[in-house]
């Protein structure tokens, strides 16, 4: 009964701090619940929701299974150490500067922070780096996270 309470209370919060309609807190429920097997806890899906709202602009224009599964892969990133106001700008970036679809910016955000792992780097340092290259390598369109992938073994192997 109390997680009953404590769901009915996130989805209260995130639609005051954002306005959104019900759908979304339908939507925080469901990512909570596919979710929280691996750990996470119902207050990261409602940041990371907000944080998806407030900054990947086509976020209200997605359909409900597409926002569902950004918001699986920011929470499960968000247990990496990836923040999820650095996810929310990495998708935001592959999907206007880069003009991947929102699946496949997912995917690359999963990628990254996989790569991260291989080559010794912090996967949270590896999300907030790529939040803050965007913008530089956004002129290299869709090649942007492979470009992005280089540029960070070579930070990684000459120390920069």
């Amino acid at each position: 009964i109390n997680l009953i309470f404590q769901v009915d209370e996130a989805q209260s919060a995130f639609r005051r701090a954002t306005g959104a309609g019900e759908e979304y807190g339908k939507s925080l429920s469901s990512v909570y619940e596919q979710t929280r097997l691996y750990g996470v806890e119902l207050k990261d899906v409602g940041e990371t929701m907000q944080s998806l709202y407030t900054t990947y602009t086509d976020f209200t224009m997605a359909s409900k299974e597409q926002r569902e599964e950004l918001t699986r892969t920011g929470v499960l990133l968000k247990e990496l150490g990836v923040s999820s106001e650095d996810f929310a700008q990495g998708v935001q970036t592959q999907t206007k500067m880069f003009g991947v679809s929102a699946h496949a910016a997912a995917a690359n955000s999963r990628e990254l922070a996989d790569f991260a792992k291989q080559i010794g780097v912090a996967p949270a340092q590896m999300g907030k780096d790529f939040a803050a290259a965007g913008a530089g390598i956004a002129k290299l369109g869709n090649d942007g996270v492979r470009a992005f992938k280089q540029l960070a073994i070579v930070a990684k192997t000459s120390g920069a």
